[in-house]
């Protein structure tokens, strides 16, 4: 018997932003705007960074902007990444290419908080954070480093020189500090180190082609890894559960090929013992983008969305507090329609 899907709540929606990047706190609900006219392809639907950033209310009705780094001709509109919220707050990182700030804010009417200036990278991206808890974790100047959005205390190191090379992507989940690290030849490696402890390997890419793009924490020091392999003109993407003293790696999840003209390169959200991934099924005839909900201690998978790329686009989910938070674009010849925040019971 089919069973039908859960209509999700509408939290907001435009008709000439993409909305992106969501994510999903106790309190409140945060995502990014990138303009419809500045989009080349319906592929925006799934961005990390854009122009505008807006926080809401958990249900999205009330609803105010926190950042507009502006989106002019000769700008490229992607001056913040993708948010992450907590219980109340939403961390964000702000880049432009002369200079890259860490800051948090809430549902209060008053100036972001600073937590950390940091050294930008090569070519503007900002360097990698996370929110863990009522920390901010970042990566920059060589040291992975630990402060409390509210600023109330100096900023400390967690790791002095993280192992591996330089650092991708970074997560904590006390008292464990996990990070992706890329070598000078490209091969990408995951550590973790307990505080106070020393760096431990927890696996290392072997594959040709395929590279580590995105990590989540899980209980237990384990973490959930995305590995992208690219081949012939196209890739996929999976979800593997890297476990400490578990020489291999179990996938909790798997896409299918999808053609280098169609940008695919997906997030990972996690809270608790689940993990939310946005999974491409289906051929090149007809692909489509799911969003699901995979809980590691029970083994099961839940769909949460589905949608045909001829006719939508999904962004990644962001997974905390009991729901499930992504956008959705309706397309139509190439062009926006709708976007929408949505959001379900997780």
């Amino acid at each position: 018997m089919l069973v039908a899907l859960p209509q999700p709540a509408v939290l907001a929606t435009s008709a000439a932003s993409y909305l992106v990047a969501p994510a999903a706190g106790r309190r409140v609900t945060a995502w990014l705007e990138f303009p419809a006219a500045r989009a080349a392809t319906p592929d925006a639907a799934a961005r990390r960074r854009a122009n505008r950033l807006v926080i809401a209310d958990r249900a999205g009705r009330r609803a105010h902007v926190v950042y507009d780094g502006g989106c002019g001709a000769a700008q490229a509109c992607d001056t913040v990444a993708a948010p992450q919220a907590g219980a109340d707050t939403v961390l964000y990182a702000v880049a432009d290419g002369r200079h890259a700030d860490l800051a948090a804010a809430t549902m209060k009417l008053q100036p972001s908080r600073l937590v950390a200036q940091m050294t930008p990278p090569a070519g503007g991206l900002p360097p990698p954070f996370a929110l863990a808890g009522p920390a901010a974790v970042w990566y920059t100047g060589g040291v992975v480093r630990e402060r409390p959005h509210d600023i109330k205390q100096a900023a400390t190191t967690l790791v002095g020189a993280p192992a591996g090379g330089t650092v991708r992507a970074v997560v904590r989940h006390e008292p464990v500090t996990a990070w992706i690290a890329r070598s000078s030849a490209g091969q990408d490696t995951v550590y973790e180190q307990l505080d106070g402890g020393r760096p431990a390997l927890l696996y290392r890419e072997t594959r040709l082609n395929t590279q580590l793009t995105a990590l989540a924490p899980l209980d237990g020091g384990r973490v959930a890894v995305v590995a992208l392999h690219s081949a012939n003109g196209a890739r996929n993407a999976g979800v593997l559960l890297v476990t400490p003293g578990v020489p291999k790696p179990a996938v909790l999840a798997a896409s299918a090929r999808s053609p280098a003209r169609q940008t695919y390169s997906p997030a990972l959200s996690s809270f608790g013992q689940s993990v939310a991934f946005r999974r491409r099924v289906g051929s090149e005839r007809g692909l489509a983008d799911q969003i699901i909900v995979i809980d590691v201690l029970r083994g099961t998978t839940r769909i949460v969305a589905t949608a045909p790329l001829r006719a939508a686009r999904l962004s990644d989910p962001s997974l905390g507090y009991g729901r499930v938070v992504w956008s959705a674009a309706v397309i139509a010849g190439g062009r926006l329609v709708r976007s929408s925040v949505l959001a379900t019971p997780a």
